[in-house]
């Protein structure tokens, strides 16, 4: 290979490590946390939760700074203090994960916890989330590790006994055997004191992963499990269930008022109201497409969703009075993937969202609407790219009753009415992975995979199809050269 083809090899290393995972807004509006990362490793780490991720910090001016590096050993889960001052995360700098505290510029970052948890990934789907008198922080743990990296560990554990091994008829059978292996799944929200460093778990659940809502003052938290909202007391551990039922996304307001809303189909929201324990139903909103529950304004007028349909993954403003949904991006680009998990985060004091912004001729790149306007923000793929970026499209066409949406990637050289042959990539399955792969892994991957065929000399012509799934749900990749 030459020093062109290493140049677009390192380019595309360095896009791939720009996946949006988490985006944690300041308390005054003017700075964000982004945690980069993917998920590029070797299945024992995987499968534990341990990924290569670390914490940069944006200004909204756009200047980026990392605040953690390699030595941090896969940062992320960042939180920041009522202040703004300091930043809670998770790191593995110590050898295992642990809750960690640095300066809002990166400086004196020192160990807060040191827990001895028996499972392997305790802090798999972990929260963080400060006290608002910046006395405690509140985290939640899986002292058993998560079902998936238990089911690894076991996996491992029969691999190597070659001695005991059963039999089983039906693959039904198998999933009897796990459940009877796997350590039942425990939930504990912890309270950690801030000048005492002393950790003391305030609640235990088993059988549901506990979540935090919000603080409706400095000692009593809303949280979740399950489908149970409750107040909890974080001195005194008293506890009161206020709410039964199914809480998708929820919002707790200044006033009191808990706002949260469901999803009742793939493309209708439902909006409900809970004040003094009274549950009211705000209405109903229906959006095109399959729809993702993200995050509500700070004032609770709005609820920001985004909406896949077929290639499109659009971003959708929800006015909570008028039960009217506003679309805020455009056709034909990504804002919400399994490249960019974190999808869209709101301001804290005013109104607007940040949110990752991609098409099939751009890496993402975070952008900020407020008033209507869009405007990006950041630059993190912004450097001297080695090699042409070749032209893609969507192209859409009939299959018996169905509408077959596509991506065309062209060479840089293409030129109309000269034949090409063609390499067809069948993609997708289930149906969100489909487009939300297509748009954003095509810069990713596909997109320079065929620049890589041109630079060699080849012919190849790619287009981009959904691809189908078996029974069992295994994806089927084919290659088809014409």
């Amino acid at each position: 290979m030459n020093n062109e083809g290493y140049l677009w090899i390192d380019s595309l290393l360095k896009m791939h490590y720009y996946q949006y995972r988490e985006l944690v807004m300041s308390p005054n509006d003017t700075e964000l946390l982004v945690t980069f990362g993917n998920s590029d490793m070797p299945h024992e780490e995987y499968a534990l939760e341990n990924r290569n991720r670390s914490i940069w910090k944006l200004h909204l001016t756009g200047e980026a700074v990392p605040l953690t590096g390699p030595e941090e050993q896969d940062s992320h889960s960042p939180c920041f203090s009522p202040d703004g001052n300091r930043i809670a995360f998770l790191s593995k700098k110590s050898g295992d994960k642990e809750i960690w505290m640095m300066d809002k510029d990166g400086a004196n970052k020192r160990q807060l916890t040191f827990s001895h948890f028996e499972g392997a990934d305790p802090f798999n789907d972990a929260m963080l989330s400060w006290s608002p008198d910046s006395k405690y922080i509140l985290y939640t743990a899986l002292p058993n590790g998560s079902r998936y990296g238990q089911r690894y560990i076991v996996e491992r554990q029969i691999g190597s006994n070659l001695e005991d091994i059963e039999v089983i008829a039906e693959w039904s059978d198998e999933i009897k055997l796990w459940q009877k292996k796997l350590k039942p799944t425990v939930s504990v929200l912890y309270r950690l004191d801030i000048s005492t460093e002393q950790t003391e778990p305030l609640l235990t659940q088993q059988g549901t992963v506990v979540k935090i809502v919000g603080w409706f003052d400095d000692k009593d938290v809303c949280i979740k499990h399950g489908k149970v909202l409750r107040r909890l007391n974080v001195e005194s551990k008293e506890v009161c269930d206020i709410y039964s039922g199914r809480v998708d996304v929820a919002r707790l307001l200044p006033s009191g008022e808990l706002l949260f809303a469901n999803l009742s189909s793939p493309n209708e929201i439902v909006i409900t109201s809970l004040l003094h324990g009274e549950a009211a139903p705000k209405g109903k909103v229906s959006v095109p497409g399959n729809v993702h529950l993200h995050c509500w304004s700070h004032d609770g007028s709005r609820l920001y969703v985004s909406s896949h349909q077929g290639v499109s993954n659009i971003l959708y403003s929800v006015d909570t009075a008028k039960l009217l949904a506003t679309p805020i991006t455009a056709e034909n680009h990504v804002v919400h993937s399994v490249y960019h998990p974190s999808g869209p985060v709101s301001f804290h004091n005013k109104a607007g969202v940040i949110f990752p912004y991609s098409n099939p001729r751009e890496p993402a790149e975070l952008h900020s609407s407020q008033s209507g306007s869009i405007r990006k923000i950041s630059h993190f793929n912004e450097w001297p790219q080695p090699l042409q970026v070749p032209n893609v499209r969507v192209i859409k066409y009939p299959s018996d009753d169905w509408e077959i949406e596509s991506l065309l990637v062209l060479p840089p050289d293409y030129e109309p009415g000269r034949k090409y042959p063609a390499l067809i990539y069948l993609h997708g399955g289930p149906l969100g992975r489909a487009g939300l792969i297509a748009v954003h892994g095509l810069y990713r991957g596909i997109q320079i995979e065929n620049q890589l065929r041109w630079q060699a000399g080849s012919n190849d012509l790619l287009i981009q199809h959904p691809q189908f799934v078996n029974q069992r749900g295994t994806e089927t990749t084919l290659y088809n050269r014409l």
